[in-house]
């Protein structure tokens, strides 16, 4: 046997028809089964892992090195993690934080501490490759809020974007940036303003940079559950959502991403009701389509929190929580050859119908059959979610199970998608393709909102099996393109009819704006459908006008009434889930004592021992948890205590400043004015000079007249030697008078620049006045809140 089939023997051959392959993970065993951490590529050979939630049991070891060993043709022979002793500011353990490599550094910002009593971290890390040594970035200025289930991105230029996520019951929607590569020199955080409104704040989504685009898809907050797709062009700082078409993706949260040339490939997250999806979909950035694949080979099992990482072309799927997938299936590391993936060119793309829908991409091999693999993933999940329902771990056992599914997704009963190019030997009916989602996602249900948030992001320590559904194998047939075509146009139909409800809003908005500044309507087609309001008419139209702007004013006011209204949504359900919490304690006290009451009446004191004991051990576990919640009060009393104390000698410190300004600037604005009266002085100096050169020139003029008269008449040779001598004094008084007016002139420049430069001294005096006062105005708001927050957690620490 030659060495190239002993290598190529078995499953390597077959493995490689298919893009998803696997491989077992080798090395420390402590890197898998793990979920909620981060992934980024170090070389062509590793990747790095950091933080995350041990599924079998904590450990203390958080960073890996996942090494890929290649053999012959570069087949992918051996994946090995090694675990990574690193010293300096080691980051505590976290979960569900991102890390991003650049150049020999690893950055690692964010993520929900894992360790009971732990407070959130606001700071970032970076990790020297080549030492193995942490450091906390030291920044300047205001630093970001605290967050988890965000999502990190760098730029080609080396500016590191945030986004989103969560802290605690909060959810983010701000951008934030920090250059890396001019740090030292510029350590301060950059907030992003848009220029307008962008997506509604979330966590769980994700997020690459393409093209000087940002691009963010799916996400979750506190009601809602997203699908939709944006991008932030970082050049104009403009959000833009996409209208995107295909296959569009089920809503999801806590999903993993890759790019891969101009294709996004998204893998796996949690739907509705917490179920775990195991579909792989594609996002081409250039034709703006949705793609899903079939016959694929052995896809990883359904899960949530694991990560995408690319290296050459082959995109590596390692961890996340699995708990619908096989017993061993938590410890391999999954492969997708992005390379036998071939889809239609842009060209062809251009050439077909614009309304047709042909979301499939070309086969790798046109020799495949069809299996039960054939079924689409993102159906399939769909299917097992409304079937799994009762084991959720995100519902409430004690409810009935509401319809969410087929009311949000309008899934048929036996909806499927199949592959267009295989044929059967079968006779089946036609079986519709499944319906695109709706863009804008999908509204969470009350089972979902009222269990505690908290659950989402922590896995559970027990979970119940979920019974596995085996999909039957259903055969595509060529009808399927007409039902997708009538489903395109029902669709485009529904927006249209939207759409003229509006219209006649819009038309009275622009008449009555056109109204009030004055603008006639011309005879156009355009203005035709207008109307008029034109003051020498009947009073029908200054009554139908009035009668306009109050509508228009009601309607801004209904708008106005449903943003305050969903503002005091997230504190109603705080203080439900208090009320809830108190309702399930009352509950519990009353059960006690009716069984305390039948023991004693019936004379039972063996179960009323029994009862006294689980009382005692109930209340044990209540003070317990009284005095942990108490620790945590009391740590983030001191905590706000502290930082009132910095910010009250921060205040004190831009009160002296500000005082520090203001003595400058009296002083400047005293020089200034004495600089005047000098300027002034000196003009009055210039202007007797001036008087005296002229009337010096004037007795010249007188003088030499005489000379001439005396020249010609002959006069006395004494007499003209006076009137020489009489001249030359007078010559002479001029060129000193005029030396004096050069002096003075020169005088007067020089003042003017030293007016010039006060006034400059001046302003800045005036700008670094107004900034203290400002720094002075936000220290005082800033106490104020901390006082707030201060007497609020003690008030709440009483209360409990």
């Amino acid at each position: 046997m030659s060495l190239f089939s002993k290598f190529t023997k078995g499953n390597h051959t077959e493995k490689s028809i298919y893009p998803w392959s696997q491989r077992k993970l080798g090395g420390t065993s402590h890197a898998l089964p793990r979920f909620g951490h981060g992934a980024t590529m170090l070389d062509n050979q590793h990747f790095i892992i950091y933080g995350g939630i041990h599924t079998r049991g904590n450990t203390k070891k958080n960073a890996f090195i996942v090494n890929i060993s290649k053999f012959l043709f570069h087949i992918i022979y051996n994946i090995s993690a090694t675990s990574l002793s690193t010293s300096g500011d080691i980051p505590s353990p976290r979960s569900f934080t991102t890390i991003n490599s650049m150049g020999g550094f690893v950055l690692l910002y964010g993520g929900e501490p894992i360790n009971t009593g732990e407070m959130w971290d606001p700071y970032f890390y970076v990790l020297h490759t080549n030492s193995r040594q942490w450091s906390r970035v030291r920044t300047k200025g205001r630093l970001p809020s605290e967050r988890a289930s965000h999502s990190t991105c760098i730029s080609s230029d080396g500016i590191m974007y945030i986004w989103g996520g969560h802290y605690q019951r909060k959810y983010l929607n701000d951008l934030c940036a920090f250059n890396v590569k001019e740090y030292p020199a510029k350590a301060e955080w950059e907030f992003i303003a848009y220029e307008n409104q962008g997506p509604s704040p979330r966590s769980g989504h994700v997020s690459i940079i393409h093209d000087n685009k940002l691009y963010i898809f799916g996400g979750v907050n506190a009601s809602h559950l997203y699908n939709d797709i944006w991008y932030f062009d970082l050049s104009t700082r403009i959000w833009h959502q996409i209208a995107a078409v295909g296959y569009i993706p089920a809503p999801r949260e806590s999903c993993a991403a890759a790019v891969v040339d101009d294709t996004i490939y998204i893998f796996g997250g949690r739907g509705l009701n917490g179920c775990e999806l195991g579909d792989l979909c594609a996002y081409r950035i250039k034709s703006k389509r949705w793609f899903t694949f079939q016959n694929m080979g052995t896809p990883p099992s359904p899960r949530y929190g694991s990560t995408l990482t690319v290296i050459q072309n082959k995109i590596y799927v390692f961890g996340g929580e699995c708990l619908t997938g096989k017993t061993d299936d938590s410890s391999h590391v999954y492969i997708l050859d992005c390379s036998k993936i071939k889809y239609k060119s842009e060209s062809e793309d251009e050439s077909s119908n614009a309304d047709r829908v042909n979301d499939q991409p070309e086969r790798f091999t046109d020799n495949l059959t069809t299996s039960n693999d054939d079924i689409n993933p993102v159906l399939k999940s769909q299917r097992s979610m409304t079937r799994q329902l009762v084991v959720s771990p995100f519902m409430d056992r004690n409810r009935p199970l509401p319809a969410i599914i087929d009311q949000k997704l309008n899934l048929p009963a036996h909806s499927m998608e199949t592959n267009n190019r295989q044929t059967s030997t079968h006779d089946v009916a036609p079986t519709p393709p499944p319906p695109r989602p709706p863009r804008e996602g999908a509204t969470l249900g009350e089972p979902y909102r009222a269990l505690d948030l908290s659950l989402k992001f922590k896995r559970e320590s027990t979970q119940p099996d979920r019974p596995k559904i085996t999909p039957p194998t259903i055969h595509h047939l060529d009808a399927e393109e007409k039902k997708r075509l009538s489903r395109e146009i029902i669709a485009r139909d529904v927006i249209i009819n939207e759409m003229k409800k509006k219209e006649q809003w819009w038309r009275t908005e622009v008449s009555i704006a056109r109204h009030v500044r004055g603008i006639s309507l011309e005879e156009e087609a355009d203005h035709a459908l207008l109307m008029s309001f034109s003051p020498d008419e009947s009073e029908d139209n200054s009554e139908k006008l009035l009668l306009f702007k109050q509508l228009v004013n009601v309607k801004a006011e209904i708008k106005k009434i449903k943003t305050n209204v969903s503002k005091q949504t997230e504190s109603l359900s705080q203080k439900m889930e208090l009320a809830e919490r108190i309702r399930t304690v009352a509950l519990e006290e009353a059960a006690y004592y009716k069984a305390k009451y039948v023991a004693l009446k019936t004379r039972n004191y063996n179960d009323l021992d029994i009862l006294e004991s689980e009382r005692v051990l109930v209340l044990e576990d209540r003070l317990a948890q009284v005095y942990e919640e108490k620790t945590i009060k009391e740590k983030s009393v001191l905590q706000s205590q502290s930082q009132s104390t910095h910010d009250k000698a921060a205040r004190l410190l831009a009160e002296e400043r500000a005082r520090d300004a203001q003595t400058q600037s009296e002083v400047a604005q005293e020089a200034h004015q004495q600089a005047l009266e000098n300027l002034s002085a000196l003009y009055e100096q210039i202007i007797k000079a001036e008087a005296k050169g002229r009337s010096d020139a004037l007795v010249i003029a007188d003088l030499s007249n005489k000379v001439a008269q005396n020249l010609s008449i002959g006069n006395h040779r004494a007499d003209i030697s006076h009137a020489h001598i009489e001249m030359g004094r007078l010559e002479a008084a001029n060129i000193k008078s005029r030396n004096e007016i050069a002096a003075l002139v020169q005088k007067l420049e020089e003042c003017k620049d030293t007016e010039m430069n006060l006034r400059i001294l001046l302003n800045e005096r005036e700008e670094a006045c107004k900034e203290s006062v400002l720094e002075l105005e936000k220290a005082c708001i800033e106490l104020g809140l901390l006082k707030n927050a201060t007497s609020h957690g003690k008030s709440q620490t009483s209360f409990q």
